[in-house]
């Protein structure tokens, strides 16, 4: 007999043997259900332990989860800082590497430089083209830089007043500029917008520039 019961009936009854006879089908059934209710509360607790050790796996899960998802994002994060970091290094670069091949200077000997000039020359390119060349005057100790300007289709007021800047800074450096290539629509533009070229020689050519570097250079080391 259940011991609940069992201690029921013995508070109640004092004696089991006391118990009426027509009684104890209704004691087996109550016995019954109270074996069946441990059962049940059995079973109901089982299921508790493995939903809750169920739960905990997955909330353990759910972390491990979240933490490979923080980590990746936290990769994809930096990979994507190091892309930008590297597309910003190549445009750099390609800027750099812009300004070298848009005002590039040509050292034909030890003391003569060429820079050729093709395209259009806005106001930045013309100052970077002075910076360019000065700083070539001083690296090299150049003594004549010839300006190719063949390829120039136009010259407007601060290009020239530009040029014509750099032609006397790079007097007070030493070296005397050459102008050639100069196209009968360019000089136009030139003569009407009321600059002076007087302080340039200018050269029909690039070869005809050249033979005059160099009868240049020889008479000065024949002094």
């Amino acid at each position: 007999m259940h011991k609940l019961l069992l201690r029921q009936l013995k508070r109640h009854v004092g004696v089991l043997d006391a118990i009426p006879a027509n009684w104890r089908a209704f004691i087996d059934a109550v016995n019954e259900s109270y074996y069946q209710a441990d059962a049940d509360r059995a079973l109901l607790e089982h299921s508790l332990e493995l939903s809750s050790q169920e739960l905990m796996e997955r909330n353990r899960q759910l972390q491990q989860d979240l933490a490979e998802r923080q980590h990746r994002e936290a990769a994809l994060h930096q990979a994507e800082q190091e892309r930008l970091k590297l597309q910003d290094e190549i445009i750099h670069m390609q800027a750099a590497t812009l300004e070298q091949l848009s005002t590039p200077l040509i050292p034909i000997s030890d003391d003569i430089l060429v820079m050729p000039l093709i395209g259009t020359i806005d106001p930045q390119r013309a100052d970077l083209a002075v910076k360019s060349r000065l700083a070539a005057i001083e690296h090299n100790r150049a003594d004549v830089v010839i300006m190719d300007v063949t390829g120039v289709p136009l010259v407007d007021t601060h290009v020239g007043r530009t040029l014509l800047e750099a032609a006397q800074a790079a007097r007070l450096l030493g070296a005397s500029t050459l102008l050639v290539g100069l196209r009968p629509e360019v000089a136009q533009t030139i003569v009407g917008l009321g600059l002076d070229l007087s302080g340039l020689v200018a050269h029909a050519d690039l070869q005809s520039g050249l033979h005059y570097a160099m009868a240049q250079r020889r008479s000065k080391s024949m002094r």
